[in-house]
């Protein structure tokens, strides 16, 4: 009977027309025949009576941690109403469900994980819960042991956090270091409930899966070979941040990724200018091009109407652009591969400077684009600083002590301070006064 339970409906309906077709097996009724759904659905609801506590979902879980916590386990039962604000933050979930237990021979003897929708919610037919599970090495196995689970219906850094504070709070749960995947989420709930007294390691193999990702869809507009590439170079710099010796080779290699990003796009900005210059035809770009004379040549706008940009020629070459996008990004520009295309002038490859003649589009309102062009960039460029000092602060933070930390809370309050006065000098006024 085993055996045929196991076997697929298609594999089943044709053992039935076999029976059935054969003249030489007793026909027996259709009133006392046992079809297998039958059987299918005594033993589910075998499995049923035995598992199940209550016909409902939250009653019979309920009854289940009142019978664990009567055999000695220790149990964590909750369902928290949220209110309309805390509803956004969890997923629009109006009700969150907290389900843990530590069985007696746990309590003695950590990687924490989570496996994604466990089985359906609890409270409603929609949704679903996840399972967290608590691992640490046995010293008698010397192996994985799971010594705690969680049941939630949100994975959130609250629910996360108030799983770990019972542990915490109950058993003296205090450990040196946990493992996990790779979810910022429960980076947070660890650093939450612990603080910087417990070191989070990240797991290798999820990281790089999740750049794994990311690296794929890095494509190159010229070829597949190119592609393949900037992918192996992009795993190369990621390797090395990942098995970095100390925080100043990963700081050193981080910045170098960095500049090799930049580096890539604009490789990528050059070619859709040099696309732009050869999507023209033929007579459409040589009415864009006139010569003044053998330094100098003038380029049509491709944007806007009666505007010229000078391109310098010196040593018979293609020097440098007064427009906004060579001024600015020093790289060679859509009008200088244009005059290159049309007047077969060869490109200035190296040590590609500024113009240094300002840019001269002919009207003036120009003049006020290029300035908010520049002031563009700028605010780029302060963003971007910023932005890399506040990654390399955080982790860096984490590996502070205490004194180092006032240090630079203070520093921190110091640079605010001055920033505020940047931003309205009236502040400094009245702090001399």
């Amino acid at each position: 009977m085993k055996d045929l339970l196991q076997l697929s409906n298609e594999e089943m309906n044709e053992f039935e027309n076999e029976i059935n077709i054969d003249p030489n097996v007793l026909k027996i009724p259709a009133a006392l025949c046992v079809h297998r759904h039958d059987i299918v659905n005594q033993i589910q609801q075998r499995l049923n009576n035995i598992s199940r506590k209550h016909r409902f979902d939250k009653q019979s879980t309920q009854a289940w941690s009142n019978i664990l916590k009567e055999k000695g386990y220790d149990t964590l039962f909750e369902i928290i109403n949220t209110s309309e604000a805390d509803e956004k933050a969890n997923g629009s979930k109006k009700e969150l469900l907290m389900v843990a237990w530590v069985a007696p021979w746990q309590k003695k003897d950590i990687n924490l994980d989570s496996t994604h929708k466990t089985c359906v919610s609890f409270l409603s037919d929609h949704g679903d819960c996840y399972l967290f599970s608590l691992v640490t090495r046995s010293d008698i196995t010397n192996k994985g042991c799971p010594v705690a689970f969680f049941i939630t219906n949100s994975e959130s850094s609250f629910t996360i956090s108030r799983w770990l504070s019972w542990l915490k709070f109950e058993y003296g749960f205090y450990p040196k270091r946990i493992m996990i995947d790779c979810s910022v989420t429960e980076m947070d709930a660890i650093l939450s409930t612990f603080g910087t007294e417990v070191q989070v390691l990240v797991c290798h193999w999820h990281i790089r899966r999740a750049w794994e990702k990311k690296v794929k869809q890095i494509k190159s507009s010229i070829s597949t070979a190119d592609s393949k590439a900037l992918r192996k170079k992009a795993h190369v710099y990621l390797s090395s941040l990942m098995y970095a010796k100390n925080p100043e080779e990963f700081d050193t290699i981080y910045i170098i990724s960095l500049s090799w990003i930049r580096r890539c796009e604009l490789n990528e900005r050059r070619k859709k200018r040099h696309q732009t210059a050869y999507e023209l035809d033929d007579d459409t770009a040589v009415e864009y091009i006139s010569i003044v004379d053998a330094q100098k040549i003038c380029v049509k706008s491709f944007k806007k109407e009666n505007i010229y940009y000078e391109i310098a020629v010196r040593e018979g070459v293609l020097h440098s652009c007064t427009c906004p996008d060579f001024y600015f990004n020093r790289i060679l520009c859509k009008h200088i591969f244009l005059c290159n295309r049309v007047r077969d002038i060869p490109l200035h490859r190296v040590g590609i400077s500024r113009s240094a003649q300002p840019v001269r589009p002919i009207t003036e309102a120009g003049n006020d684009k290029i300035e908010e062009i520049r002031l563009q960039e700028l605010r780029k460029n302060i963003i971007l600083k910023i932005t890399s000092s506040v990654d390399m602060l955080n982790r860096t933070l984490l590996n502070m002590t205490p004194d180092q930390l006032e240090e630079c809370n203070q520093a921190t309050q110091n640079l605010n301070n001055i920033l505020q006065n940047v931003i309205d000098p009236r502040n400094a006024v009245r702090k001399q006064k």
